[in-house]
């Protein structure tokens, strides 16, 4: 059985909902979100990302100060052989972290263009439609381009 809008089985009105429906779905909205993202970060990007970047590094030197106490202990070792197990830790992590987003990066690009040349032709079609507004470094990368 349905009822009313307004009415409530109880035999009570139900209670509006604050807002329409419409705003309720534009709140929803990727596009919304995203631009209202943008708009923060175009605002306070430096300061957000300073933050991140900064709660990153943190997070990195208590995870080394304890591989260094974890190492100090485990294998009896004085405290600069232990920094420099974990600088070379470190440093391989940092490197198989490269290697997969270079991987990434690689495999997203293939997808994008089917070949160099073709991304090479887009470039190139690119810097002639912009030509006037290039910076120079971007017109040497374009004149370089160009010569391909």
């Amino acid at each position: 059985m349905r009822y009313p809008r307004t009415f409530h089985p109880v035999g009570l009105p139900r209670r509006r909902e604050s807002g329409s429906r419409a705003t309720q779905r534009l709140w929803r909205s990727p596009a919304v979100v995203y631009s209202l993202l943008m708009l923060v970060f175009w605002l306070f990007g430096g300061v957000i990302l300073g933050t991140i970047l900064h709660i990153l590094h943190i997070l990195i030197e208590v995870l080394e100060l304890g591989l260094e106490h974890l190492l100090e202990a485990l294998f009896h070792v004085e405290g600069h052989t232990a920094q420099m197990y974990t600088a070379w830790v470190g440093f391989m992590i940092f490197m198989m972290l490269a290697a997969c987003i270079w991987c990434f990066a690689r495999r997203a690009f293939r997808a994008r263009f089917c070949s160099w040349g073709e991304a090479l032709r887009a470039f190139r079609s690119w810097a002639l439609a912009h030509w006037g507004t290039l910076t120079p470094p971007a017109l040497v990368l374009a004149f370089s381009a160009l010569l391909l």
